[in-house]
């Protein structure tokens, strides 16, 4: 099979060490050439999101552990595109949406051990694409994202004009960890609601 055949969000990461640990990976996108039909509307913008859990240890330390036969524990933390939502920064916005557009939002779970739950403050996500190929499309108010999966969803900004969290928290784990980033209204008023969306429970 052809790159050109596996249209769909990827990430790279090294495949040797514990290097990914350090921060080695990125988004990777492979489109669908023009003559062939996609299955949707062209979005007004297309973002990738790279959440991942996050280990304060350097990837030296973790290797050595995982070399001694010792588990890695559980992470200090949640990452979305690098950053947790606390501390200095925490409220600029990561993404910004046009009211009434649609964008195309790549999820990918960059992490090392968990599972995560990605969803978006009062923003249903519309699944288009998984794992390389086009899916049913059905509509979700979050998606569990497991380590080396992607998923693209759709979001239409057709909300009350202001800002909004995009969350990820562990899942399957006895202490879950939660990192927020900011969606912003192009024509926002307002701070987001600190109450964020649940997680599925279970």
């Amino acid at each position: 099979m052809l790159v050109k055949d596996q249209i769909g969000s990827y990430f790279y990461y090294p495949t040797t060490s514990t290097h990914r640990a350090a921060g080695g990976f990125g988004g990777l996108r492979v489109n669908s050439r023009l003559l062939i039909p996609v299955p949707y509307a062209d979005p007004e913008d297309d973002y990738t999101v790279l959440i991942g859990d996050w280990y304060a240890k350097s990837h030296t330390q973790l290797k050595s552990f995982l070399d001694s036969g010792r588990s890695l524990a559980r992470p200090d933390g949640v990452l979305i595109n690098g950053k947790s939502g606390k501390g200095k920064g925490k409220n600029e916005p990561l993404f910004t949406m046009k009211p009434g557009k649609t964008y195309k939002y790549r999820i990918c779970n960059v992490g090392i051990t968990n599972s995560l739950n990605f969803r978006i403050q009062g923003h249903p996500m519309k699944l288009v694409e998984m794992e390389g190929s086009h899916a049913v499309q059905n509509n979700y108010d979050s998606l569990d994202v497991h380590v080396g999966q992607c998923y693209s969803v759709l979001v239409t900004a057709d909300q009350e004009p202001k800002d909004y969290y995009v969350v990820a928290s562990t899942r399957f784990a006895k202490q879950v960890l939660t990192a927020t980033g900011v969606i912003r209204y192009t024509n926002g008023k307002g701070p987001a609601s600190p109450e964020l969306p649940p997680a599925p429970e279970g």
